[in-house]
């Protein structure tokens, strides 16, 4: 056949194959072949058409005899990588294709065309991956995106694909590496950047995870799911501003996602805006009634705004759906708990735990609940099983620190406080305790202003105080706010009682602010004194800021200090012109916000001034007065006369029983024969503290025959009675008795104390001044043992004392009630004055 014949014989059996004639064609196609076996063209035609009958093996062997005879010609190299692609022999194909650009010279626009081909897979192998995703089939997935990125490893895609799979299966590193990747391959692609966010955000490395969720959300400001995963992130991060943007966001983008807004409400909790919290769980529940978590957080929220009874029939709600509910137990305990009923707060939290036994929440909680009880040493077991749990849980550390604070053993609970103030440096109620607790150590005055005024600025950090107020400039009757969580059967409401009973309602009125919500019996002896009463436990500091501020509040005063259930951090909203803290706290708060410390002449003296943040308000004797007891408490025969032998006594808390107290204690009974030290304190309940009470005597060589250690008593008449079997009380230091030695003085049992550093111990110095008892002030512990020895040898004078110290005692200004209300409202009108002045 000849060249002309040849071609014109190629050109009608190409005119066969385009129409279709493919039984013709090959006809035409063999005849040439049979004349020139190494024909490229007519090979190439002849392999297209094996192609199009499926018979790719045969068209392949065609196309590759083509390329032998014409290397050059770019379609056949075109038609042999994409038959060897069709037959899934992709590495045949590159390396087919790598040996034409090196050996063979191959380039230009068909390289390029050739190399995009091999790194797309086809459709129906990528539809696999996206099957093995919607169904969960994670192994399956990786396994087959794997085998696709061997044929396609450029296939950005496909490394997409294997991060989500590794993601699913919590394979955080090699899941970072495939979505690393993938954000090479696929710079543009929003949902690459954001998974492998969320890879990062797996493993807690949330700074880094910021910026690829940022750029997810530049290039798809409508993804929804990067919207709520950045949001959880900030949530994580403590930055709840932000993450209730984003949350918000995703709540609009996918208004039917019940766990968007459960995210939302929860952040909103965060933000102290429970309210709104309440309206986003409420609308989860109308979207999806039967959800257990969506009533469970709607319980929080109504607690949070004090709501008990609603937030306690969420929880059962939450509990009839799902039964076996740790939160919701957990939560259904605490809400008891709020309402002092321990029984079922203790039931709730051990049912917690019989179905989550490692749940460090509810362990802190029973502990806290057996703490309230003082069952101190079960408080203490469950504090530390939660921290075994959970190192990192702040709470837990705290907690534990006031619990072995209460058993008196000082240098392990300042460990506690240290380690919590360690992992959340921030958190002001941590820092608040340890100021509590060093008012107990040994090194107390070395560096406790300096851990005040750092509380101080704590916070103050984000508060915008006020500068006016709206209470009347030239008031006839001055309007005093009493910030306190004792207003009850406590210390505090017992001094208070004096006050307000006798206090002229002309001149000064006073409303309380409570920061718990539990009243009691002596709740409702002070309540007619007060023109109102309102509750602040479930308030921000802002909130409660702004009410004092509406309630037109001349002068606001702290009642705790750093004490339980105090709320120093309002007082740095400044919502009264005139703020000072007084009663319930003998060292300085650290709040600049806080105008004053009322004191007396004795108890801050002006060398000592330097170590309060406050100024220093005197009045003109004492600056306490309590409640008389009552008359059928009073003293009976002296104990001395029963017994033969001196009996001292302290009714102090263990806390305040240092070492150096015990060491001088017990110098004191050896220095007087035959003496017995009578102590009486909640914590000796505990039978583990009463023998370490005994050991800590004995290692200074006092038998248990010389202790006489009493538990807690029922009733407050019986508690007052034990004073009839002491001759005389012996005061705590640095960290002297208050409420318990006036409550002895009241029974005609004279009190010695010493003579403290200034800063705190001054306390029992000042109320011996003004019960006429100078001379049982020591100036050292030297003094203190000697004098000690010397009045309980004095018998006779001692008895002599005991006859009229009651009625001497109930005489001074410790007593005289009408006396202090005078002097008060005359501090406060004088401080009112000194305001108005200066402006």
């Amino acid at each position: 056949m000849s060249d002309e014949n040849l071609e014109q014989t190629l050109e009608l059996a190409i005119a066969h194959h385009q129409a279709g004639h493919l039984l013709e064609a090959q006809s035409l196609f063999l005849r040439i072949l049979e004349q020139q076996p190494d024909h490229p063209e007519t090979h190439h035609s002849m392999g297209k058409l094996a192609v199009q009958l499926q018979q790719l093996d045969i068209g392949l062997m065609h196309f590759f005899r083509a390329l032998c005879v014409k290397p050059q010609e770019e379609k056949y190299w075109r038609s042999v990588i994409e038959a060897l692609v069709q037959t899934d022999r992709h590495i045949e194909a590159r390396e087919l294709l790598q040996h034409g650009k090196t050996q063979l010279g191959l380039q230009g626009p068909v390289v390029v065309e050739l190399e995009k081909m091999l790194a797309t897979p086809a459709a129906e192998d990528v539809n696999i991956l996206f099957l093995n995703f919607q169904q969960g089939q994670t192994v399956e997935g990786e396994r087959n995106a794997r085998r696709l990125l061997a044929h396609f490893p450029e296939y950005g895609l496909g490394w997409k694909a294997l991060g989500l799979f590794l993601q699913q299966r919590n394979a955080f590193p090699e899941a970072l590496e495939a979505q690393q990747r993938a954000i090479e391959l696929l710079p543009d692609d929003a949902e690459a950047h954001m998974n492998y966010a969320s890879s990062l955000q797996g493993q807690g490395k949330f700074t880094e995870a910021i910026s690829y969720y940022e750029k997810a959300l530049e290039l798809d400001p409508q993804n929804s799911l990067a919207s709520g995963n950045f949001g959880t992130l900030l949530f994580n991060l403590g930055r709840y501003d932000e993450a209730e943007r984003y949350f918000a966001k995703s709540v609009t983008l996918t208004p039917g996602s019940i766990s968007e807004l459960i995210n939302l409400g929860l952040c909103q909790q965060a933000r102290q805006h429970p309210d709104q919290a309440e309206q986003s769980f409420r609308l989860a529940i109308t979207l999806q009634p039967t959800l257990p978590q969506s009533h469970y957080c709607l319980a929080i929220a109504l607690k949070m705004q004090n709501r008990l009874s609603e937030a306690a029939a969420c929880c059962r709600q939450a509990l009839f759906l799902e039964p076996s509910y740790p939160e919701a137990f957990c939560a259904l305990g605490s809400i008891h708990f709020a309402v002092g009923d321990f029984t079922n707060a203790k039931a709730c939290f051990e049912q917690a735990l019989a179905i989550k036994p490692n749940y460090p929440e509810a362990l802190n909680n029973l502990g806290t609940t057996h703490q309230v009880q003082r069952h101190w040493l079960e408080a203490e077991s469950y504090y530390r099983q939660a921290i075994s749990l959970s190192p990192n849980y702040v709470d837990a550390h705290t907690n534990l620190g006031i619990n072995l604070q209460s058993q008196g053993r000082i240098a392990e609970a300042e460990e506690c406080w240290q380690t919590s103030l360690k992992l959340n440096p921030d958190q002001i109620a941590t820092q608040s305790g340890l100021l509590f607790h060093l008012n107990y150590s040994a090194r107390f005055g070395t560096n406790y202003l300096e851990e005040a005024r750092k509380f101080g600025r704590m916070v103050a950090a984000g508060v915008n105080p006020f500068n006016e107020w709206r209470c009347a400039d030239r008031p006839t009757c001055l309007r005093v706010g009493l910030v306190s969580g004792d207003l009850r059967d406590h210390p505090v409401g017992h001094f208070l009682y004096a006050l307000l009973r006798e206090s002229n309602s002309s001149r000064v009125e006073f409303i309380a602010y409570a920061t718990q919500p539990s009243m009691d019996h002596y709740s409702t002896l002070l309540r007619p004194y007060l023109v109102d009463w309102k509750s602040i436990d479930s308030l921000t500091d802002q909130a409660s800021a702004n009410l004092i501020h509406a309630d037109g509040v001349h002068i606001l005063v702290d009642l705790a200090g750093h004490s339980s259930h105090n709320r120093l951090s309002l007082f740095a909203w400044k919502p009264a012109p005139i703020q000072i803290s007084w009663l319930g706290y003998l060292a300085s708060t650290g709040v600049e916000a806080i105008d004053y410390i009322l004191s007396d002449p004795y108890s801050i003296l002006p060398q000592d001034e330097q170590n309060y943040s406050e100024r220093i308000w005197r009045m003109p004797d004492s600056c306490i007065c309590f409640t008389a007891t009552d008359p059928a408490t009073n003293a009976e025969t002296p104990p001395l006369l029963n017994q033969g032998f001196v009996t001292f006594g302290s009714f102090n808390n263990l806390t305040k029983m240092t070492d150096s107290v015990v060491a001088t204690w017990a110098r004191i009974l050896r220095n007087v024969p035959g003496s017995r030290l009578l102590i009486k304190a909640s914590q000796l309940n505990e039978p583990i503290l009463r023998n370490r009470t005994l050991h800590r005597f004995g290692e200074q060589g006092i038998g248990a025959d010389r202790l006489i250690l009493a538990e807690t008593t029922p009733s407050r008449a019986e508690h007052l009675s034990m004073y009839h079997k002491v001759d005389i009380a012996l005061d705590t230091f640095p960290y002297p008795g208050v409420t318990t030695s006036v409550e002895a003085l009241s029974m005609g049992i004279p009190v010695l104390t010493l003579r403290g550093d200034g800063i705190l111990a001054r306390a029992g110095e000042s109320i011996c001044m003004n019960a006429g008892l100078a001379e049982w002030i020591a100036a050292d512990e030297e003094d203190y043992v000697r004098k000690a020895q010397s009045f309980a040898q004095q018998t006779t004078e001692l008895l002599q004392l005991r006859k009229h110290l009651r009625e001497q005692v109930l005489e001074s200004p410790l007593f005289d009630s009408t006396r202090f209300a005078t002097n008060y409202e005359e501090a406060l009108w004088q401080m009112w004055e000194h305001q108005k002045m200066k402006h």
